[in-house]
């Protein structure tokens, strides 16, 4: 979360911030506190992730009328206004490229739900979906995809496509294949969600879902910077995702 202070460069508006980012289990608590924090040394304005806040956070935004502007998440009908993508549309968007290639047998990798509401809403489209799919609760780093993948390939019946709905994840997985002998895609397709810089040089490159983090981040600060200087509050603002179609999701092996 970084705290911002309007400035000009060469007469256009920038903004310079100070940043803080929340610890992995997203407290709203410890989130709520640093915000104050930030607003006690300056701070003319907020850029927060996702929607869930403590109480006391809105109540600061409430007192003081801070400009703060809500990412990764769209909302038009949000507490402040959003700027990101549609993250039930990014979990349907994977599952429909693994159906597409004709799998039914899927396992679901997805991180802790209790604090992420983004995930909490991918998840939830893929539990309404039409598909019989299995989740696996892990953690957001590397290990915790290779753990989520032994523990699904395990399974009595084994998935013939891996569904992660992060790119961390999924390096995870894509490193314990290679380490039990799976070919992927040839026996396994795994698609991830995010497209972090590295992950189109994975080997295999991953397929998965483009979240635009980047153009969000401009975005954003555009959107804050005008609220800061020229008091205009901005609307919610959807962002497109995309499928990256590479190389570690093909139809499932004949004998499946």
């Amino acid at each position: 979360m970084p705290g911002c202070w309007p400035s000009w460069s060469r007469g256009w508006p920038s903004i310079d911030c100070r940043w803080w980012w929340p610890p992995p289990a997203g407290d709203p608590q410890t989130e709520a506190r640093k915000a104050q924090g930030l607003l006690d040394i300056g701070a003319e304005g907020l850029l927060v992730s996702g929607a869930v806040r403590a109480p006391e956070f809105h109540a600061l935004i409430e007192r003081t009328r801070l400009p703060a502007v809500a990412t990764s998440w769209y909302d038009p009908g949000y507490a402040l206004p959003t700027v990101g993508y549609d993250n039930r549309a990014a979990a349907l968007m994977a599952l429909r490229h693994l159906t597409d290639l004709g799998h039914r047998r899927i396992a679901v990798l997805h991180g802790p739900l209790a604090t992420n509401d983004r995930t909490a809403l991918r998840v939830t489209a893929l539990e309404e979906s039409d598909h019989d799919l299995v989740f696996h609760a892990t953690g957001m780093t590397i290990a915790d995809g290779r753990a989520a993948t032994r523990a699904a390939l395990a399974a009595p019946v084994r998935p013939t496509a891996l569904l992660c709905l992060s790119d961390v994840q999924a390096t995870g997985a894509l490193q314990e294949c290679l380490h039990a002998g799976i070919r992927v895609p040839e026996a396994l397709s795994v698609i991830g969600t995010d497209d972090l810089p590295g992950s189109a040089h994975l080997y295999p490159a991953l397929t998965t879902v483009h979240l635009p983090v980047g153009r969000m981040g401009r975005v954003a600060a555009d959107a804050i910077a005008g609220w800061v200087e020229a008091q205009r509050r901005p609307e919610a603002q959807l962002l497109d995702i995309a499928l990256m179609a590479r190389d570690s999701t093909a139809a499932p092996p004949s004998e499946a």
